[in-house]
């Protein structure tokens, strides 16, 4: 005899429910996941070459004596700044928090002045030579135009990994549909789940800033994944 033939008809739907509404939460959050990550790719794609171009430009007008190096310098930091905060916001809570962990915000030109005093010179901001402190705002424009390598690169394979997820989600959703007995409530039952995902992760990311503060990647991972969960299973389950 085969496994469950003797349960009730009512036990044996509810099961079958509770299936199609774990799975549909997994398709969901693949699609939130992946959706957030090509974001990513995208936006630090997009900072990269915004800071490159934006510090290049000045550095090459500092040089052609169009402005002083220290006047370049203090620009490119602060369009360097507004640039990432701008980016920042366009990315998913899971990779903003991890660019805040490696740094919670712009870096001034006070620290900037002390670092590279130190590195080029081994003084003081205050024990600097006219001509040492140009070398250092030269310096500064220099490493304007560089991003942080490990951001870049865990972007980039966000990115990837976003494609894949995005297509695996729209895959099971289109195999879901096809195989359905009613095609058109599996069209709309899909669309809902999806979304309920889409919008279940972004509530549970937000509050999962809230509570765990910036800089926090693992725990935006966290409330990305519940919310979604929650949302799409509970989507799922009503349809049934």
């Amino acid at each position: 005899m085969v496994p469950g033939a003797t349960q009730p008809a009512g036990q044996r739907a509810a099961q079958q429910a509770r299936l199609r509404a774990a799975i549909g939460a997994l398709e969901a959050e693949a699609f939130a996941f992946g959706t957030r990550f090509i974001r990513d790719g995208a936006a630090r794609a997009a900072y990269t070459r915004a800071v490159r171009e934006t510090a290049e430009e000045l550095l090459h007008r500092a040089q052609g004596g169009a402005m002083t190096y220290e006047a370049a310098a203090v620009e490119a930091n602060q369009l360097r700044n507004a640039i990432m905060e701008t980016t920042r916001a366009r990315t998913s809570e899971i990779m903003r928090a991890y660019a805040q962990s490696l740094k919670a915000e712009g870096l001034t030109m006070e620290s900037l002045i002390a670092r590279h005093a130190e590195g080029l010179f081994k003084k003081a901001p205050s024990a600097l030579s006219a001509a040492e402190r140009e070398a250092v705002m030269a310096r500064i424009l220099q490493g304007a135009a560089r991003a942080r390598p490990e951001i870049t690169i865990q972007a980039r394979n966000f990115g990837r990994l976003g494609r894949g997820l995005v297509a695996l989600s729209l895959g099971i959703a289109f195999y879901n549909i096809m195989t359905a007995e009613d095609r058109g409530r599996a069209v709309v039952r899909e669309g809902a789940t999806l979304g309920a995902g889409f919008a279940g992760a972004a509530l549970g990311g937000a509050a999962a800033g809230l509570v765990c503060g910036p800089g926090a990647p693992v725990c935006s991972t966290v409330g990305v994944f519940v919310g979604g969960a929650l949302f799409a299973f509970g989507v799922s389950w009503a349809f049934d």
